[in-house]
């Protein structure tokens, strides 16, 4: 299975790490579920949600780590298929890697990968 993504602002990150869990967002917590991403709609979503200032991380997940909590739905506003997470939290034992976004020319692009 082809891994899927969350992004977060960077600065959450030693947050998130040092609890072993990404607990949902305001965002999440209004839908019912934590809103992940594939490799072909993470850039638009960085693009969409993630101010430059906030220097994204993305999270690489396994999705088998995830079982049957994790649901792929049709999403109208974006006219896509995301991975949606219904579970309290993501475990970061999911996590096998760590990407840097680098923001030119009005878009984000991958940068550096950190293996967990």
């Amino acid at each position: 299975m082809e891994p899927i993504y969350r992004i977060v602002p960077l600065h959450e990150w030693p947050r998130i790490e040092a609890s072993g869990e990404m607990l949902p967002g305001p965002v999440d917590v209004k839908d019912g579920f934590i809103h992940l991403s594939d490799a072909d709609t993470v850039l638009r979503t960085a693009d969409l949600y993630f101010p430059p200032a906030t220097n994204p991380l993305v999270l690489e997940i396994d999705p088998v780590a995830l079982g049957t909590d994790l649901k792929r739905e049709y999403v109208e506003e974006r006219e896509a298929v995301f991975p949606h997470l219904y579970a309290h939290s993501l475990p970061l034992s999911s996590v096998t890697a760590l990407h840097q976004l680098l923001h030119e020319g009005g878009s984000y692009r991958f940068g550096r990968r950190a293996p967990r």
